[in-house]
């Protein structure tokens, strides 16, 4: 197996991904917590920081429940056919 290889299957592995996702949770959670506690008109560059980061997980997040979605309704339509 090449280095490559090797490399890929590392960050392919379920749980890297679940640790990479926990770290870097803990990390916006960090990055919320002070924005949120500074007074405001505080740091603009960490407010927009947390808000474009916040808004990747919410456009994470629909993008996966639309994923299931389609996934579901094509499903429902292959198990339609066959009945």
């Amino acid at each position: 197996m090449s280095h490559w290889e090797e490399i890929r299957v590392l960050w392919t592995a379920p749980i890297t991904k679940f640790y990479t996702n926990f770290v870097s949770y803990i990390a916006f959670l960090s990055f919320f917590t002070l924005a949120v506690m500074w007074p405001t008109c505080g740091n603009l560059l960490l407010d927009c920081f947390v808000w474009f980061w916040t808004a990747s997980i919410a456009f994470e997040n629909t993008r996966v429940a639309y994923e299931k979605y389609c996934v579901r309704f094509r499903f429902d339509e292959i198990n339609e056919t066959f009945v």
